[in-house]
């Protein structure tokens, strides 16, 4: 450990010696170390290696040359070489070349630079010369192939091959083969170069669902566990389908314990009882408490939740606040289910009052909200109904912009359809793959409901994650917003509605800037002066006020530094326009930036600064963002 934490530090030469004497009866250990010259490596060669380049082959080492992006790079560490070159040894003997020889390495001094060339002897490759399948009958076949890393004229290796037919049988045992035989036969050219591959498969009796039992439920209805197994008479039953069935009703969230197993039958039965035990956690809670400050006066809270009412596993939220200046109602209903249709249904009611003390008005919101959730694998679909109302009362003469955009009069009710489709690797910390997101608004008056809004919205959103090793990860992001209005908002309440898209409420508007949009501005001061930026009539620079054009391309590299920390470098463009019309890329305002990452429990934890390169007179040459979560 000594020795390689010197190295570490670029003491490739370091002496580590170790002396040990008894003294009167104890042992006394000396250590001597003379550190030598810090070297640097600046070189990596590969001699003798035909068939794979040497770009593929430093991709596999620790060891690297010098990297700003890359902490401890540029050192040469014996336990890291010596890890790198096995590690060389087996992508060799993976690929086909089981007789490859990799080192050993040799190190050149060349003053305080060192260069490091690593022999290659490739040898022979084995490969698969044909790939054949015999009793293949409940598998789709060309999928299956597709699949396999064994493939005809790829490199043959004996883990190769008892991992592809690992990965049949676990096909099988999917579908209900759960003793079904897997084997290879091989038959070898005379080069012992090229192999013929058979794989027989002996699919035997398939397990299906007989009787589904269900025990230990008292409150929760039998049918609401058996249509959340989504496991039916005559389905494919494995072990791997039984912890599915369990991931199922523990998502419900009211089971404190659930177990899913077979009962025991005898070798020849292909129909099989699947038991069902659960165990029911407490359903329902009171939250209550009571304070004062200085700013409300007294206050005080109340909610209550039952998790599984009438034993549907509906669940229920209420949440009370109160205070001598705010007064707030919630309700939620969720419904994992819509009759027998997997269609989760989320309903929320909502009031609340405010009077802040540090403005001049007070304002009102009710609304209701409903959605219905449908999900697919990797896709989400959605469809809500909003119904929303906010009232301020304010004094004859206050401008709209004298009030929070919160807080501006908005009478809306409106269709809201979405969908997501997500191949991303992870949702919370993706590495590859891809996200896009389409999402409809379409408001209409409704008088009987007193809202006179009529505009159409919709939002796209485009994500690409490119996993590049060890140097990091390349992510593009481009978003596109467009509202049509389609009637006049009329004035109220003494309000003057002097922005421009005033036909659109701007609680509904575009707003970018931020450390989810654009870096290099402040939250919401994205935009063009004198249309989706007014100066402010109440002192200097411009409020922002959005706009119905929305356009958004972000370009971020993260790179590792050490554990858990990470960098990122990233440029952001984008504008906020009045009209979608108007989305013009000679307005385009760009920013770059650098920022750190650190992958918590709950997500990354990012800080940074972003730079503009559009700066106008009187902005800020930069911006500070710190968040957790994805930007994008």
């Amino acid at each position: 450990r000594i020795q390689t934490w010197y190295q570490r530090q670029g003491h490739y030469d370091v002496r580590v010696e170790t002396k040990e004497k008894t003294v009167d009866g104890q042992l006394m250990l000396t250590i001597d170390v003379v550190p030598g010259p810090v070297y640097t490596l600046r070189e990596i060669v590969f001699q003798g290696n035909a068939e794979i380049s040497d770009a593929r082959l430093r991709d596999l080492m620790t060891t690297s040359l010098p990297s700003l992006l890359r902490r401890g790079s540029g050192r040469l560490v014996q336990a890291d070489l010596d890890a790198d070159v096995e590690s060389l040894q087996r992508y060799y003997a993976l690929s086909g070349y089981t007789r490859a020889e990799i080192g050993p390495p040799q190190v050149e001094r060349q003053g305080q630079d060192l260069r490091l060339v690593i022999p290659v002897k490739e040898g022979p490759r084995e490969r698969v010369a044909s790939l054949t399948f015999q009793g293949i009958v409940a598998l789709d076949l060309e999928k299956l192939r597709k699949d396999l890393k064994l493939r005809e004229l790829g490199g043959f290796h004996p883990v190769l091959l008892d991992n592809t037919l690992d990965y049949i049988r676990t096909q099988y045992a999917a579908k209900g083969f759960s003793h079904a035989q897997v084997s290879a036969r091989q038959e070898w050219h005379a080069n012992h170069t090229l192999v013929d591959l058979t794989v027989e498969v002996l699919e035997g009796p398939r397990q299906v669902a007989d009787r589904i039992l269900v025990r230990g439920n008292q409150r929760t209805q039998g049918d609401v566990i058996r249509r959340t197994l989504d496991l039916r008479h005559g389905d494919p039953v494995s072990q791997t389908r039984l912890f599915e069935v369990e991931r199922n009703l523990y998502q419900l969230g009211i089971f404190s314990r659930v177990d899913a197993e077979l009962v025991p039958a005898g070798l020849d039965e292909t129909e099989r009882d699947v038991l069902i035990r659960v165990q029911e956690g407490k359903p329902r809670s009171i939250l209550y408490g009571f304070g004062w400050d200085s700013e409300t006066g007294f206050r005080g809270s109340l909610a209550f939740a039952d998790n599984n009412v009438w034993g549907r596993a509906y669940s229920l939220r209420t949440d009370l606040r109160w205070s001598q200046r705010d007064k707030r109602f919630h309700f939620t209903f969720n419904q994992p289910y819509l009759g027998e249709h997997p269609v989760a249904l989320t309903s929320n009611l909502y009031y609340e009052e405010e009077a802040p003390a540090d403005r001049p008005y007070e304002v009102t919101r009710y609304g209701a909200r409903i959605e219905a959730v449908r999900v697919y694998s990797n896709r989400r679909y959605s469809l809500g109904f909003d119904y929303r109302i906010v009232e301020p009362s304010v004094n004859p003469g206050i401008a709209s912009n004298q009030i929070e955009r919160l807080d501006q009069p908005y009478y809306v009710t409106s269709f809201v359809p979405s969908f997501f489709l997500d191949h991303r690797d992870d949702p919370i910390s993706p590495t590859r793959g891809w996200s896009s997101l389409a999402q409809i608004q379409y408001a209409f008056p409704l008088p009987a409901f007193s809202t006179d809004t009529e505009f159409l919205k919709v939002f796209l959103q485009e994500t690409q994650y490119y996993n590049l090793g060890r140097p990091g990860v390349l992510v593009g992001s481009a978003r596109l917003g467009t509202i049509q209005p389609y009637k006049a908002i009329p004035t109220s309440g003494g309000i003057v509605l002097d922005f421009p898209s005033r036909n659109v409420p701007i609680a509904e508007r575009f707003f970018a800037g931020g450390d989810a949009t654009h870096r290099a501005y402040g939250q919401d001061e994205l935009g063009i002066r004198g249309e989706t930026l007014i100066r402010n009539p109440n002192g200097g620079g411009f409020v922002p006020v959005g706009g119905d054009g929305l356009l958004l391309i972000n370009l971020e590299y993260r790179f590792p530094i050490a554990g858990a920390f990470g960098g990122v470098l990233f440029l952001d463009s984008g504008n906020v326009w009045p009209d979608w019309r108007a989305i013009r890329l000679a307005e385009v305002k760009n920013g770059i930036g650098l920022g750190a990452r650190y992958n918590s429990p709950i997500g990354p934890v990012r800080a940074g600064i972003g730079f503009k390169l559009n700066r106008e007179h009187g902005e800020p040459s930069y911006a500070l963002f710190f968040n957790i979560g994805n930007p994008f």
